[in-house]
């Protein structure tokens, strides 16, 4: 496959990852056109060539990953994809990273190949359209889009039901036939990857649901729905995952 894209490689450790990068873009076609070390510059560089892609360390020197995404979200206009490295997960900066409009945060090292598959996965999705069969997804691209949902809507990421109702929606994003067999086949399903109870799972959704319908900005709801919701009374398990999940699978987020 072939792709015609700029990228930009801001990395702390230069000499090594981002070089590493730059030879294994090179040969799928991906142009590095700057690797820098120091935040200062990475501002200017993206007003200058423009990229579709930033990869962008969180540890820069000079200015520090979280302030380069706000200057890039408050003064370009056409932005890039930005991927941004970070340490470890650290549920706070993520929330940040993400507020601040990352679109892709992954744990340090980088992996290149990793790196490129996201890439064309996110350049093909762009070409997708609107209405997209479930195996277009991947797992990966599904966990971001829920997480980045979850995250407008203001459940925080401790929240014990948190995991839980992520990881039902991507569930039922790639399979709405899960839906039809609720406490069976999709809390069964969660409740054995997290290692609980059946009910302590409906219990911990209906719990998050209930959180992000107490706290929640409704136009965020709205916005991240698509259309107009009664608001007077929380949805059922059933009814948000149902109608969060159709909103993804439609690409109206």
């Amino acid at each position: 496959m072939s792709i015609d894209a700029k990228i930009i490689i801001a990395y702390t450790h230069l000499g090594t990852t981002a070089e590493f990068l730059r030879r294994i873009m090179a040969e799928n076609v991906l142009k590095v056109v700057a690797c820098v070390s120091s935040g200062e510059k990475v501002l200017s560089l993206v007003r200058k060539y423009k990229p579709d892609f930033l990869v962008l360390d969180s540890a820069l020197t000079g200015v520090c990953g979280l302030d380069i995404l706000r200057q890039i979200s408050a003064q370009i206009e056409d932005r890039p994809f930005i991927i941004m490295y970070c340490e470890k997960q650290n549920d706070i900066y993520w929330q940040l990273a993400y507020r601040y409009s990352a679109d892709l945060i992954l744990e340090k090292p980088a992996d290149p190949a990793g790196l490129i598959e996201k890439i064309y996965t996110y350049l093909t999705s762009k070409q997708a359209p609107i209405c997209i069969d479930d195996c277009d997804f991947t797992s990966r691209c599904l966990e971001v889009k829920v997480t980045k949902v979850l995250y407008t809507l203001g459940l925080p990421p401790n929240f014990k039901g948190f995991h839980y109702l992520r990881h039902a929606l991507i569930l039922v994003a790639q399979d709405s036939e899960k839906l039809f067999s609720v406490t069976k086949i999709l809390y069964s399903q969660i409740a054995e990857q997290f290692g609980v109870s059946n009910r302590s799972v409906e219990h911990s959704i209906q719990t998050a649901i209930q959180s992000i319908w107490n706290s929640c900005n409704f136009e965020n709801l709205k916005e991240a729905l698509g259309f107009t919701i009664n608001t007077n009374q929380s949805p059922t398990n059933v009814e948000f995952i149902s109608l969060l999940s159709d909103a993804i699978r439609l690409n109206m987020i």
